[in-house]
């Protein structure tokens, strides 16, 4: 009953603003129900976070910081040659990682941070492998089961030596999110499946609709309903034009 008070009066309990709306719907299960987002939980949090420990000198008498070593760490990342299929180029961590983008740390993980550390994380480079493993395990095409329990326990190992190697300051909610994974991709596929990356994507276009800071919801719904007569007059006018180029035009 105190609990519930709090939340009326709007405040904070163990860090929950109020009961989610998603309770009231029939027969959802909010605890199975909701994927887990890699996007803010490992790039934007788990990964992020250790980069700033790592590379931040407010952590320069830390065991773990490696700011001394930025430079080196630099000139391997930007020797990479990444494919076609990786958009963005990877750009410097000591002038540039404040405005790193989440697929930016995506990429870090998955393709270049690995080889970049070795022989500069020295024994937590084995401690964040464990981390890259596991995320390369679960965001395959198809998965199996001895591949889901393995990258399990590179998480869950992970998890537990957090405390071990950055002290209790640093666990917070996306590490332990990180002991969840497993169960998110038995239940909604691969981490790739659940990832709000597409979604941020159109959050940029969604962004044009916007002509004045006042009644934006105002603004993106009347932008919406004239889509369909814009896309019309568009193609009529294309087509128009194509006809009367080539002479087929009355």
């Amino acid at each position: 009953m105190c609990t519930m008070v709090l939340f009326i009066r709007g405040n904070l309990v163990c860090g929950f603003k109020a009961p989610s709306p998603l309770l009231q719907l029939p027969s959802f299960d909010i605890v199975n129900g909701i994927a887990i987002d890699t996007m803010h939980c490992i790039f934007l949090g788990v990964v992020k976070q250790l980069l700033g420990l790592w590379f931040n000198t407010k952590h320069s008498t830390q065991r773990w910081y490696c700011g001394n070593s930025v430079e080196k760490v630099d000139n391997r990342l930007l020797e990479n040659k990444p494919p076609s299929v990786i958009t963005r180029v990877p750009r410097s961590i000591q002038h540039h990682l404040k405005v790193w983008k989440a697929t930016e740390y995506r990429n870090w993980v998955l393709y270049n941070s690995l080889p970049c550390l070795k022989g500069i994380l020295h024994e937590y480079h084995q401690h964040y492998a464990l981390l890259v493993g596991g995320n390369i395990l679960l965001s395959g095409r198809s998965i199996s089961p001895e591949q889901l329990e393995t990258a399990g326990n590179l998480l869950m190992h992970f998890v537990e030596m957090y405390d071990a190697y950055y002290g209790p300051r640093y666990v917070l909610m996306n590490q332990h999110m990180l002991l969840h994974l497993k169960k998110s991709v038995i239940d909604h596929g691969p981490l790739w499946c659940s990832s709000l990356f597409v979604f941020e994507d159109r959050n940029g276009d969604i962004a044009n609709y916007f002509h004045e800071p006042r009644m934006l919801h105002t603004n993106a719904a009347g932008t919406f309903k004239t889509i369909p007569v814009t896309a019309q007059t568009t193609v009529t006018d294309v087509i128009s034009a194509a006809l009367e180029k080539f002479g087929l035009k009355d």
